[in-house]
């Protein structure tokens, strides 16, 4: 679940070395992966239809669209966004599930990171961030999640809908104003119920 993960923070590394340097020694490298990645992944036939476990590269892949101008960069950056919680992303099932199947892992039984069985939201995968109407889970999946939202929606206007738009201040208002407080404290990094 981590992969895409850490791809997002080499290619951030990749960004702030090239600047720093004025070279592509790492930069180089990273872009051929960011190239498998976006053959990878996407809503073509032949590709994966699926996201990232933990978002992060989402906000890379804004950063290097901003710095490169390659379309592809964007397109697996929105398409990563807005796949997140889509019941039938895989023929009608859950990306989560078909992921948890191929690994053998019996979805009944509880994860060590989860409050229950399925527990989606903690992931910010119960529902597409669109749908979303108050912040859920994991806080740092969540602030990653909705602060590359919000890049897209200043990035991609042509293409970001009113809808993502409107999520990202609705869920920004839901975790500011309804969930933290002085008595309302992260316990186990996830964001807490209303207060």
């Amino acid at each position: 679940m981590y992969e895409l993960y850490n791809a997002g923070h080499l290619i951030e590394a990749a960004l702030a070395h090239n600047q720093a340097y004025e070279n592509d020694v790492l930069l180089g490298p990273v872009l051929r992966h960011v190239e498998l990645l976006c053959s990878t992944f996407g809503p073509r036939q032949q590709q994966i239809h699926g996201y990232p476990g933990h978002p992060e590269i989402e906000l890379a892949l804004l950063r290097l669209f901003d710095r490169r101008k390659d379309l592809q960069h964007l397109d697996l950056a929105r398409y990563f966004i807005t796949e997140r919680g889509k019941s039938d992303g895989v023929d009608g099932r859950d990306y989560y599930d078909v992921e948890s199947e191929k690994r053998g892992d019996d979805l009944r039984k509880l994860p060590a990171f989860y409050p229950h069985p399925r527990s989606l939201w903690y992931h910010q995968a119960h529902q597409p961030i669109k749908e979303q109407m108050s912040i859920e889970g994991h806080s740092v999946r969540a602030m990653y999640l909705l602060t590359a939202t919000a890049d897209l929606v200043r990035i991609d206007k042509a293409a970001t809908t009113e809808d993502l738009k409107q999520a990202v201040f609705r869920l920004w208002d839901s975790m500011t104003q309804r969930k933290i407080g002085p008595l309302n404290l992260p316990f186990n990094r996830r964001v807490n119920q209303p207060y």
